[in-house]
Order: structure tokens, then sequence, then C-alpha cells
């Protein structure tokens, strides 16, 4: 239809073709498609001083005047020739489709005619519409028309009461619009109209609304709206009475008091907050800062900004202990174990009061914070033991945790005797007067230990192992604390006798190689949670194997509410030390920018100091290197054994197949652990001896293992005795082959050892030089100072592991040098591995000692490095082993 604009497209295409338009009528010369014309208004004056107003096309070159409209999207004109009784028609193109009042001028004979009476009521009333509609102008510039005035931004505000997260606020709603009459771009002048009013207001998209709440209506209304009225080219149009706000403007004085708590081990937290003299509600003013609001509105209509410095500790203060249980806005309580917290509470106050008690109680964790002052004690008579120094420092620390009734971990190197210590603190409770046991959890395969270690050290405690669980049980274990000073027990039977377990306190909670309790979402975590106890002890000395989170639950256990709720342990400590582990390990600049890799590594060492301050009290961790001077010379090297021909290729094939498979997995590490796991224990058993990966292999000879049977021929007739750990016992048992091959006795264990006290007793008593070992089925609750050299066959991906393992023989008690080697296949996974592991022992060092180093699980990252074919320098502690075939 002739109203479709895209007629004029097709026209402009038939004229590109150059196919002419042919006139019906032969009275009609030729027609002509101009440009398109913009539509004006032309005033001109007549002698009367009466107006005419005209619709006129303007074209680039010329102006003319319509004769007609063709629908709303074009006009005509008709040149008329009467010589020839022809006529020329020019078809015009609008640019802006025509509306049905412009139609209807145009079509109409006469001009628009305005008396001169009525032309200054014209201009201040119609010239504007018509302003809006079409351009005016004045072509012989008979008429002085008047300016349009530029766009007014129109606010019409609506002031109500509506529930905003739970509760009854104050509420304003903008609605914005542009009123504009005139026809000319107004953007750039209403951009300037918005950035003038932005402190005051902002209102996104215009037209649109904006809604505030509470404080922000508020100190809109108060602050910003007497602004908006001063505007030229604002207009607010308000639609119901304005209410009445007032700023308080003077600073916040802070009273914090601290008493003791009804409930055990926590205290109460009371706030006071007052402004000129106006006491402020504190559950608003808790959810407001914890929200990270700016301001607050009081039910009084008083207001204030909380963008004030003052307030910057008490909101570090709420958002800490927020994180913490039991703590929130309906009850500020915190755990007495978290000594920061009071801390920040008397920094963040003008005025903190606390009760002797807690006075008292802060002065002490200064003192196992510091370490210093801490009460000098005798060992008590009941120990039949000589303490080394450190082990009587240790003795004393455990033995003021105990008088405090807190908990801690004893996180000594293994084999530095932390079962002694902990004995030695048994024992002088029970001298003071102790009537209720002390209840120790341990591994299955340690509670014999434990019962030898008291009996040995402390024959006058008296010690009962409970190894089976309370429905195969002949006696109660009520009748079992009536007859002990020491209960030893299973982790297994903890979980499954928790109700009976956990029904009474007992004088002191002892978790013995607590790394067992690290995942703090299995049942026994959480069934250990409840035991009762006045004081709880971890004692491990790994107490993180693999992430930072493993020390986040040995503390949920012995030390809660000392730590905040996992999920703001892992943003606060995990993730950012994990991401400053990733950057320590990375080129400068090759993934990110260097500036932000800066960053990262300032924000982990700022977690790792934080991390340290709070678990210092908490902990005591001494190493062989700084306490044990009297132990013997402990020399640890690499041997790298170059692999027999035949074996090589055999894992060069698989190990490509196995790298393409993992390098495609990796990407979704969450869901293909199991999957990229898989792969990474295939390549490290052919690493090690491939036939104990497939039958089909066993013609393949292990370079390994005869490189261990050529040391073992050499060092056994000299008399030593050899440990040999593996993780894998399929290896193992080729290994008692050979050695059965040879007549060489020896000793054996594995997880599925029924009496495991008989095969340690056989390598003990001589009758075996060799002992292998399964290094999870063996890694801690044995004393092995009998052997003087340590083989580690494989490479384990956690090195606390191996060093419980090699500690079996490196302990207090050994009179001589051992040897340790750690054989690895050259150019395997396994040299990846220890890489690996050396990250993790940097870690560890860093959380007790310094800040230098980061840590992490096993990540993507660690994958495909361990898949890199880039060579790993094991530095100067290596021996290489090179194939002569």
């Amino acid at each position: 239809t002739i109203n479709m604009p895209q007629m004029w497209d097709v026209l402009d295409k038939i004229d590109n073709a150059g196919i002419q338009l042919v006139p019906l009528q032969k009275i009609i010369n030729r027609v002509t498609i101009t440009e398109p014309a913009r539509m004006i208004f032309d005033a001109a004056e007549n002698e009367q001083e009466d107006v005419a107003l005209s619709i006129q096309a303007q074209l680039p070159s010329e102006t003319l005047i319509p004769s007609g409209t063709l629908g709303a999207i074009g006009l005509y004109t008709i040149d008329f020739y009467p010589e020839s009784a022809t006529a020329d028609i020019n078809v015009i193109p609008v640019a802006q489709p025509l509306s049905r009042t412009v139609m209807d001028l145009i079509e109409s004979p006469e001009p628009m005619l305005i008396p001169a009476d009525d032309t200054q009521d014209f201009f201040d009333n119609v010239y504007p519409l018509l302003a809006g509609v079409i351009p005016l102008a004045s072509q012989d510039h008979s008429v002085d028309l008047p300016d349009i005035p530029p766009s007014t931004l129109e606010l019409t505000l609506e002031y109500y009461q509506a529930t905003h997260q739970g509760e009854r606020q104050d509420h304003v709603r903008i609605s914005s619009r542009w009123d504009y009459l005139g026809t000319e771009d107004q953007t750039e002048h209403q951009n300037q109209v918005l950035a003038e009013i932005s402190d005051d207001i902002d209102l996104g998209t215009v037209p649109g609304k904006t809604i505030l709440v509470g404080a922000d209506a508020a100190r809109f209304v108060d602050e910003s709206l007497p602004e908006l009225l001063q505007h030229e080219y604002v207009r607010i149009v308000e639609t119901e009475e304005r209410p009445a706000y007032t700023r308080l403007t003077g600073e916040p004085h802070i009273v914090i008091n601290a008493t003791q708590s009804e409930k055990n081990d926590w205290f109460d937290l009371g706030f006071q907050v007052t402004i000129e003299q106006r006491t402020i509600p504190f559950r608003q003013l808790f959810i407001a800062l914890v929200r990270n609001q700016n301001s607050l509105l009081l039910t009084d209509g008083t207001y204030f900004s909380l963008d004030n410095e003052a307030f910057d500790p008490l909101r570090k203060l709420l958002e800490e202990a927020s994180t913490m249980d039991d703590f929130g806005v309906e009850s500020t309580s915190i755990s007495r174990f978290n000594s920061a917290l009071l801390d920040d509470a008397e920094e963040a106050a003008d005025a903190f009061h606390a009760d002797p008690a807690i006075v008292e109680w802060q002065n002490a964790l200064a003192v196992l914070r510091e370490a210093t002052d801490i009460p000098k004690l005798d060992v008590p008579a009941m120990l039949d033991a000589e303490l080394r120094d450190y082990q009587h420092e240790g003795y004393e620390w455990l033995s003021y945790l105990y008088d405090l009734g807190l908990g801690g971990i004893l996180a000594d190197d293994m084999g530095l005797g932390k079962t002694l210590q902990s004995l030695a603190m048994i024992a002088r409770a029970k001298a003071q007067g102790e009537q209720r046991p002390f209840l120790v959890i341990a591994p299955s395969s340690v509670l014999p230990v434990w019962r030898d270690e008291v009996e040995r050290f402390a024959p006058g405690l008296r010690v009962v192992v409970v190894d089976v669980s309370n429905l195969r049980r002949s006696e109660t274990i009520d009748a079992i604390r009536e007859r002990a000073d020491v209960v030893v027990t299973s982790y297994s039977i903890a979980r499954l006798d928790e109700a009976f377990l956990s029904e009474d306190p007992w004088a002191g909670l002892i978790l013995d190689e607590a790394q067992f309790v690290k995942n703090h979402q299995t049942k026994a975590h959480k069934a250990i949670r409840n035991f009762r106890a006045g004081f709880k002890l971890a004692i491990t000395g790994t107490p993180m194997e693999n992430t930072l989170s493993d020390l986040w639950s040995i503390f949920r256990l012995v030390v809660p509410g000392m730590l905040p709720r996992f999920a703001k342990f892992r943003d606060d400590y995990l993730r950012p030390i994990e991401a400053g582990k990733r950057v320590a390990r990375t080129e400068p600049g090759k993934t990110d920018d260097v500036e932000t890799q800066v960053q990262r590594q300032t924000r982990s060492r700022e977690a790792m100091t934080k991390l340290r301050t709070k678990i210092r009290p908490f902990m005591l961790r001494r190493t062989k290197e700084s306490v044990a001077a009297e132990l013997p010379e402990k020399q640890e090297m690499v041997l790298q054994v170059q692999m027999e021909r035949e074996h090589e290729q055999l894992y060069q094939q698989i190990l490509q197949r196995e790298r393409k498979n993992v390098l495609n997995l990796v990407a979704d590490m969450d869901s293909n652990r199991i999957s990229i796991f898989r792969s990474l224990t295939l390549l490290r058993m052919l690493a090690l001896d491939p036939s104990i990966v497939d039958d089909q292999y066993a013609h393949v000879p292990s370079s390994k293992l005869n490189e261990l049977m050529s040391r073992l021929t050499e060092i056994l007739p000299e008399g030593h005795r050899v440990l040999i750990f593996s993780q894998f016992t399929s290896f193992l048992g080729r290994l008692g082959e050979q050695l059965d091959q040879r007549d060489i006795d020896y000793a054996y264990l594995d997880g599925s050892t029924r009496n495991r006290g008989e095969a340690v007793e056989q390598f003990r008593a001589g009758d075996a030089p060799v002992f292998l070992i399964s290094l999870r089925a063996g890694g801690f609750g044995l004393t092995l100072t009998e052997a003087d050299y340590v083989f580690l066959l494989d490479p384990w991906w956690n090195p606390a592991v191996e060093a419980q393992a090699v500690d079996r023989a490196h302990r207090i008690g050994q009179d001589k040098n051992v040897m340790v080697y750690r054989m690895v296949s050259k150019g395997s996974i396994e040299e990846k591995v220890l890489a690996l592991q050396q990250q993790k022992i940097e870690m560890f060092a860093a959380l007790t000692e310094d800040d230098t180093a980061f840590a992490s699980n096993v990540t993507a990252e660690d994958i495909r490095a361990l898949f890199d074919d880039s060579p790993v320098d094991l530095g100067d502690m290596t021996e290489g082993i090179e194939d002569d075939s």
C-alpha cells in the first residue's frame, strides 16, 4: 500500500536498474523522485501583522510547497505547463511519517492564518505544541519565533511504607521522564542534567522507576531533594505530603561489655552505641553493618551515616564474629577459644569492660600466644621416665592447657615422644586428684602401643583397651570408667558407640593420629564432636596431610569456635593461599599481569599470617632438627633408576595414551577425579614393575626390583636391618618372592595382616633382617629403631605419609645413623610426584614457621605439571643408576 515506507526502497532499486517510470496519463511528461524532505511550518507576517502558516518541504537544494500527500510517507508537487497542457510531478519521500493533523493541513486549500490580535496567545500556547510535531521557521524572517525551552526532567515522588527484608520500612518511588516539546536532539543536554544531579540520585534509564528504602529514602528526602528543587531543568511532583527526617552528625560512642555466658566455654558481648545522646538499637545497627549499608534510619525519623571510620572496627568485629557458631543478631556470644575476637572487641570500643575472669583468661591466652611464662612443673612421681628438655616443655604446655580447660594440637615431628608427653600430663592430673578417666581414641593398630606405653612409663595408671563395640562387650562403659584412669579405644568404636561414650564428660579427650578424622564430613568426626571433656588434645605429626581443611577439621574437634565456619574459612584462607601457591609456581606475567600476581601473593601472605596468629596459642610443634640434637644422623637420598630398554619403551607407549586421556579430562577435575587418578596410579605401577599392571608384561624386567635386590645383597651381609615400604602390596609380594629365592628371611605387614604384633616382633627380635611394609598400614604406631636402612619404593602424593614411614626407624631410641633411599624411575611420573611433594612440605613450613610458601590439595594445575615434558631437578641428593643393557 501507499503507506508502506518500503515502497521507497523498491522505487530506488528500480531507478538504480535503469528502469524509467512511465506515466499512465499522456498529460504527464515525467515523474521524478526527490531526496527525502524535512517538513517545516513557515510563518510569514502580512501588512496587517497577521501570521500565515504554511507547510513546506525542505530539500537539500530547494524548498517546495506540497500539492498533496501520498499517505503518511510522502508528498507530491505538480508543475503545470499551460502552453502544452502538460505537467511534471515530483514525488517527495518524507524523513518522518506524517501525522493526521499535518496531512489535513497540507490538503487544506488555504494556509492557516493567525489574526494579529491572537498571535501572542498562539505563541504562548499553540506554538510549543506545534513545535513538538514539525519545526517552525520564518523563511522571510518576518516573524520573530520564540525559542523552545530545553528538556526538563520531571520526577514524580511517591512516599509510602512497605515490608523490606522482613521489616516495615520507609520507601520513596521515583518515576522519571523527560518533558520536551521541540524536535531538536536533546541527548547532550539530558546527559548534562543527569551528570549534574548524579550526586543526589542515580536514575539509571529515563524514563523509568527508582525505589529508595530506609535510610537511603531518608537521605534523599532530607539532603538530595532540596538540591533537586533548585535545579533549573528538574521538576518535582509529589503525590503525598513529604515526610520529615533529621540527620545525626555527631560521632558514635561505642561501649562493649564482655561477661561470662551461662554456656560453658562462651562469653557474651553486650553493645551500647549512642549518637548525640540517642541510644541506637543494636539489632538494627548489627544488620546494617553486616549488610554493608552506608546509612541507618531509626523509627523516630532520625538517620545517620555508617560511612564513618569510627564504625570500621565494629563492622570488622561483627563480620568476623558472624562467621562463628552461636553468634548472630539474636545472640552475641563468642567462643572463649577465639581470643582474637576479644582483642577486636576492645579495639572497636571507645570503652571496653570485661569481667575479671575474662581479663585473667586473656592474660592466660597471651602466655600461650607468646609461649612464655608457662608455669614450670616437676615431673609427676607416677611417671617412670626421664623427659628430655623439649619433652618437659611439652608436658608443661599440655598441663597449662589442661588447667585452663583448653584444647590444642601437639604436632611434634614423628618420633619425638608425643605419647610420653601426654602421659606425663595425665599422670599429673591424676596426682592432683582428677577422678574421671581420660579417653584416648586412636587407630585400631595403635591401641596395643598405648597400653604398652602406659604400662611402661606410668604403671600407676590403670589402662583399659576397648576394642569391641557395645553390642559385643559384656561390660558397660560406666563399669569400664570405674576401673580405669585411661580408656583407649579406636575411631571405629568411637563412631559406633557414640551414645555411650558421649553420655558423661571425661577428664580429657585425646585423639592420637588425629589425621584420621581430618574429614569433617565423616561419621566419626561428627560423633567425636559430641564427646564432652574439659580438655581436648589432638596428637599428630601431620595436622595438615593434604590441605588446610585438614587443620580446620582437627581444630573443630579440639578448639571449637576458634576458627570460622568452613565456608568462611575456605574464602578467607584456603582460596587466597591456594591462589598464592599457583602464582608462586608460575612464571611472572605468564597467566596474569604481574600486578595481579603480586596482589595474589600479598593476599596469600596476609591470610597465612592471620591464620598462623590464630592457631599459634593452640598448636605446639617441634622438629627433630630443632630439639633432638642427640638423634643420630639421617641421610636421605633419591635413587634415580634408569628403566631397562624394554621397560622404558612400554612405559612411554602407555604414557602417551594416558597423557592424552588425562589432559582431556582435567578441565573438569571434580567430575573426572577418579578417572584421572586411575590413570596416574596405572603409570606409577608401570614405573615400578610392569608385571603388577598385567600378567602379559611378566617378561618385562623391573629395573627398580633388580636394583633393590642388588642393594640388599650388599648391605645385609654387613648386619644392617632394612625397612622397605611400598603403596602396592602386589609389588611387595613380587619382592617377597625374590627374597624367598635368595633364602632371605623377612617380616611382612599390610592392611590384611591379622597378627600385627607378631610381624613386628619377628623383625625386632632379629629373626628377619628385612621388613616389607605397606605404606598405609605401617606408616604410624610402630617403633622400629632396630632398622638403619629405609627404602621407599614408590613416591606417594602425600609427603607426610612418607615422613611417618621413615620415622618408624628415625625416632627417639635410635642409636645408629639411618639411611633413607627414595627409589625413582628416571624420566617417569615418579619424578613429578616428588616435585609435588616438595610443594606440600613448603606449605606446612609456611604455616608453622614463616610465610614464604603456599598450599592446596592436588589441583588441575598439579595434574598438568605431572604430564609436562620438561625435566625435573631433584636437587643434589640424587644418585643415578644407569641401565647397562
